[in-house]
């Protein structure tokens, strides 16, 4: 009898430790630097002038206090859908803050999955295909292509194949 009394008063310690230590809070991440960049691809002919192909889209985040020699590198894909602001000029919705005036959107798209935005008049549109194929206002674009829409009033994106997509409003 005597075992299982304190068999049962260690599992009430252990229970009330750990549920101290969830209940800490955990500390914040203060980042020193963010950004993204491009890396590789070339240009290629295509039906409406030249595009980029074959180049690699990534962010990047260090930590003000870096813990590991090795950074931690993450590859996309799979497991998200929707869109959402990657950067804008003002980190709104919790995007990266971009030095620029010009702003990112991130969207997937797969069989009849859609999207229509408002284009702003005067300022450039660049439609890039990271992943699979889609069609951007009618014209079918594969992975590793890309579109520069000038004078558009809308950007109409539909028929996804696993599509990865971004779309950069720009300053002309």
């Amino acid at each position: 009898m005597p075992s299982n009394i304190a068999s049962i008063a260690c599992a009430g310690l252990l229970a009330v430790a750990a549920t101290q230590a969830l209940a800490a809070p955990a500390p914040s991440l203060e980042i020193a630097s963010q950004g993204y960049i491009f890396a590789g691809g070339h240009y290629v002919d295509g039906p409406d002038g030249k595009y980029m192909s074959g180049q690699a889209y990534v962010e990047y985040q260090i930590p003000a206090k870096r813990t590991h020699p090795f950074p931690i590198v993450m590859i996309h894909g799979g497991g998200q859908n929707g869109s959402n602001f990657t950067g804008t000029p003002d980190g709104r919705d919790g995007s990266v803050t971009l030095h620029a005036d010009a702003s990112l959107r991130a969207g997937l798209f797969d069989g009849s999955e859609h999207a229509e935005m408002a284009l702003v008049p005067g300022r450039l549109s660049y439609v890039h295909v990271a992943r699979g194929s889609v069609v951007a206002n009618g014209h079918k674009l594969a992975a590793g292509d890309a579109a520069l829409l000038r004078d558009e009033t809308t950007l109409a994106l539909s028929d996804g194949r696993d599509a990865e997509v971004l779309v950069f409003d720009l300053a002309p």
